[in-house]
């Protein structure tokens, strides 16, 4: 399931606002009134989508999420979340990805500081997912005769349980870059984990993130002086992730990169030949590795100001397409890092997983799907 966040409307409010949840979490119901609406609508809550943009939950951030109480003091040294999630989508195993999605946006959007969330004691089900992902108690407070845990996790703690438990071939979600066609909001980023070497991860961009060249001229040119080495390594660096985030990506020694090319330290990079022969996976093979034929985002589609434009297959050979959610999406080349003998060229992989290596450095329509390394 993809998520998306934008701010929330007065429709999304009101729908919010007429959930029923059953008991004991018929704590949660509200009551539907214009004042609900208005103070919903001027605080910071946000919706939370499916790819079909359809409303699954909700968050908000600041003193909505706090809880009034005569006993512990909120200071200003944490962000407060609230959420919750539309009711017949609960106790489904849905909570983890939409709160991942919750925490990766407000780490994007907002100042960096520790997260904090004021949650019912009763309500188990919620406390066993905030410890999943690195919460820890605080405090308990009582307003009323309800019973409340305060828990708190530092800067990106909540990252660290998440990625010990990733095994080779699963989703997680880092950083994040613009997606849609229109490019106007950067979403979260998916990776494919490539190798979880203990307190290392090995990923791989899931979709074809954008259309570059590998180099701006057809020249000689080695994979250290590329033009697509250094983009990969300030502009998307920077674009992709926050402050937080650059400081759990590993510099990594890239090796492999072709004849007459020295070996590389990079945060970012691509895949080299050996790497994408290890750990991806044919078309045909039943495995968890990463899928080494890919489809481009609606945004590594748009032609650039550069004249890039990724290049779909659309030949109506079922070999050359991706089924996903019941559609037909045609494949792309992406590139390699690694070059053959003649360096005016670099290696790619075509749309059915054979890797060739006759891709002049200059073509403007191959896809960038990047490589890192994640400390955690």
């Amino acid at each position: 399931m993809e998520l998306y966040v934008e701010k929330l409307n007065a429709d999304a409010a009101r729908d919010i606002l007429s959930w029923q949840y059953d008991p004991p979490y018929d704590f949660y119901n509200s009551e539907l009134t214009p004042e609900a609406i208005s103070e919903m609508l001027e605080e910071a809550f946000f919706s939370v989508l499916d790819a079909n943009k359809q409303l699954i939950g909700f968050f908000c951030v600041g003193s909505p999420a706090q809880v009034p109480n005569d006993k512990y003091t909120y200071s200003q040294d944490f962000i407060d979340v609230g959420l919750g999630m539309k009711p017949e989508l609960t106790g489904q195993g849905n909570g983890t990805l939409f709160f991942t999605t919750v925490l990766n946006y407000i780490n994007e959007k907002f100042e960096e500081k520790p997260k904090r969330l004021t949650v019912a004691k009763f309500n188990d089900r919620a406390i066993r997912l905030y410890e999943k992902l690195g919460f820890s108690r605080e405090a308990e407070i009582v307003k009323g005769t309800t019973e409340f845990i305060i828990m708190i996790c530092n800067e990106n703690d909540n990252l660290t349980p998440m990625y010990e438990r990733a095994k080779p071939g699963e989703i997680i979600t880092f950083g994040s870059y613009p997606q849609m066609a229109d490019g106007a909001e950067k979403m979260p980023i998916k990776w494919r984990v490539l190798q979880n070497s203990g307190r290392e991860l090995f990923i791989l961009s899931e979709y074809i993130l954008d259309c570059r060249r590998y180099h701006g001229e057809y020249v000689d040119v080695t994979w250290h002086d590329s033009d697509l080495r250094k983009w990969l390594n300030d502009e998307f660096y920077n674009a992709a992730f926050n402050d937080s985030e650059h400081r759990l990506i590993k510099t990594t020694q890239c090796t492999d990169n072709g004849e007459g090319s020295i070996n590389t330290e990079d945060k970012i990079f691509l895949l080299s030949v050996s790497e994408a022969n290890e750990f991806t996976f044919k078309l045909g093979e039943d495995t968890l590795r990463a899928k080494r034929r890919a489809i481009g985002t609606g945004f590594s589609k748009v032609k650039k100001n550069d004249g890039c434009k990724l290049y779909v297959y659309d030949k109506k050979v079922k070999a050359d397409y991706i089924l996903e959610k019941d559609e037909e999406f045609g494949c792309s080349w992406w590139w390699l890092r690694t070059q053959p003998a003649i360096s005016s060229r670099a290696y790619f992989v075509g749309t059915r997983s054979s890797i060739r290596s006759y891709g002049h450095v200059n073509l403007a329509c191959y896809g960038v799907r990047p490589a890192l390394i994640l400390n955690y």
